[in-house]
């Protein structure tokens, strides 16, 4: 498929297409794609150095050059409503962590198969589950978060030192996932899906404490980091996609895992009035339809 390559008309479109849709008068419906640099490590047309995760995650050089290279291919290939193009000040990296930083910071162990990405292995079982809860929470760059974190002052380093790509130089870095993956797929990850859905109804008790830990946890490393680079530690922009509740009925939802997302908001979000009940009215349409 040939694609229209004037850049900069398209440019404009998008400018006037996100300019009508703040104005609350859009011209049409913008269109946003969710790209990360997996798209680049997992195709052999794209990585043509041939990295793998695991060479990715531990050499902050490779991260860096693969970052820039996803970026180059959503401004040239990956249409939406996103400047393209070549970037006229620079590109913009992020310390990346995939799917990896909540397990990760908790310790477990990270697995790195030969053709597909990373991923953590579940680390609680019937002998240390209750034990988990009574552990202190990891400290703030503690485990995969001090790799990240690592990553993250080697990439402003780069920057420091005039690193160019393609001719360009870097413009922002940025640490990645300061946010959480909700204490449902948190809890699937650390006991594994199978034993974690079990746990909701043989022994809601445990379930319940365990989301509730998670959730203090995840507050406490979210706040943290925050702070840490500069953030208000509670603000008006927070949300985060727990998919694993697709396993669990609306009504388990709204009996059992649903208190537990309030309470994520309550402990990082201003206006928590209006955004909990936006969840409140999907809750109940959803379970009413």
């Amino acid at each position: 498929m040939e694609f229209d390559r004037d850049y900069d008309r398209h440019n404009e479109e998008v400018k006037k297409v996100w300019e009508t849709y703040n104005a609350k008068k859009p011209l049409r419906m913008p269109v946003i794609l969710g790209v990360n640099n997996r798209i680049i490590l997992l195709d052999s047309k794209l990585n043509t150095k041939g990295y793998t995760f695991e060479q990715y995650f531990h050499d902050p050089v490779i991260l860096t050059e693969v970052c820039c290279e996803c970026e180059y291919q959503l401004r040239h290939n990956i249409y939406a409503d996103h400047d393209m193009g070549m970037p006229e000040e620079g590109w913009t990296v992020t310390s990346d962590k995939q799917n990896l930083y909540e397990c990760g910071w908790f310790g477990a162990k990270i697995v790195y198969p030969n053709n597909n990405v990373p991923f953590s292995e579940p680390f609680l079982d019937e002998k240390n589950k209750y034990e988990f809860l009574k552990k202190p929470f990891p400290k703030l760059f503690d485990n995969f978060e001090e790799q990240s974190y690592n990553t993250y002052n080697v990439m402003l380093k780069l920057q420091k030192e005039g690193y160019e790509y393609k001719g360009k130089p870097i413009k922002k870095v940025n640490y990645g996932s300061m946010g959480t993956d909700g204490p449902m797929t948190l809890g699937c990850m650390i006991r594994g899906a199978e034993n974690f859905c079990s746990d909701l109804i043989e022994d809601p008790q445990y379930s319940n404490e365990l989301m509730d830990y998670l959730v203090e946890a995840a507050a406490y490393r979210i706040r943290g980091l925050r702070k840490h680079f500069g953030f208000k530690e509670v603000n008006d922009g927070f949300g985060f996609g727990d998919d694993s509740i697709a396993l669990v009925s609306c009504d388990m939802y709204k009996e059992m895992i649903f208190p537990h997302h309030k309470k994520l908001f309550t402990l990082l979000l201003e206006d928590f009035d209006t955004s909990i009940n936006s969840i409140n009215s999907f809750l109940y349409a959803s379970i009413l339809s």
